[in-house]
């Protein structure tokens, strides 16, 4: 397992995800809310695939 800087994960959900954000909303917040959500739908998936 590698870590990846905050700089990539962002990028790389980028590059999967046609990502849209309200300009007013601060980008930090913005992207550890969405990486939180993806971590949590990650598990579902692995839990679901996985048992």
């Amino acid at each position: 397992m590698f870590k990846l800087t905050d700089r990539q994960k962002r990028k790389l959900i980028d590059m999967i995800f046609v990502i849209e954000y309200d300009e007013n909303q601060d980008e930090e917040e913005f992207y550890r809310e969405l990486e939180s959500e993806l971590r949590e739908i990650f598990e579902k998936i692995k839990r679901f695939f996985w048992v």
